[in-house]
């Protein structure tokens, strides 16, 4: 995410995005049907998804039956979400996690942001999980990519001139430095669920849903 022009740039891509909704959301509900119980969503209902492109995570959630808002910096990302989810029960909002979002603290019960942390800037970054913890009631869910590089991802990536490469070598030491300037009610480690060769889920969560430990890795795959 790459101020103004990063806007422009999702503005722009937006209606190709578009084209894949139907393949990401049945890549989400493979995911949520394969691990749901590993990232611990049963007990909860209000889940916030930062930066939601065109809508297809958000699209999943809803028809697993949890109460959806969708946050997106992108206009016309958001026109396709509302164009791709029609009479769905999901709130889609206008507004930038960098300058902070127009909710009360621990408004949802789970957030997530998938496939976001990797484009932003360090300092971006640790903005974004102290939003995301700041919203969350129980559960922050990073969704995004692990070290196991895929050379067309590492290209397309180097070409954009983004903050990939340090993303993955640091995101477990981003997640606990983040984590250590939290309120002290989150526990102080993450757990990691893979689910695919190049993608991972980051969890944090509360010590009022785990006892505090050693962090859980789990290396299942869809």
């Amino acid at each position: 995410m790459k101020g103004k022009t990063g806007h422009r740039l999702f503005d722009f891509i937006a209606p190709f995005y578009g084209w894949f909704f139907n393949k990401q959301k049945k890549h989400f509900h493979a995911i949520l049907e394969h691990h749901a119980s590993e990232i611990g969503l049963s007990p909860y209902e209000t889940i916030l998804d930062i930066g939601c492109g065109t809508g297809a995570f958000c699209d999943a959630l809803a028809e697993e039956g949890y109460d959806v808002t969708g946050v997106d910096v992108s206009k016309n990302m958001l026109k396709v979400a509302r164009r791709k989810t029609p009479g769905k029960p999901i709130r889609f909002i206008h507004a930038d996690v960098l300058k902070g979002l127009p909710f009360a603290d621990g408004s949802f019960d789970v957030v997530f942001a998938s496939f976001v942390a990797h484009g932003m800037k360090k300092n971006e970054r640790m903005k974004l999980y102290r939003e995301m913890g700041r919203l969350a009631k129980h559960l922050v869910v990073l969704h995004d990519y692990n070290a196991n590089q895929n050379i067309f991802v590492s290209l397309v990536e180097w070409l954009e001139g983004g903050d990939y490469f340090r993303f993955i070598r640091e995101i477990d030491q981003e997640m606990e430095a983040c984590l250590r300037n939290l309120p002290v009610n989150w526990l102080n480690r993450h757990r990691i669920i893979n689910v695919k060769k190049h993608a991972s889920l980051y969890i944090c969560q509360k010590d009022d849903i785990l006892s505090k430990g050693e962090a859980k890795h789990e290396n299942t795959e869809v």
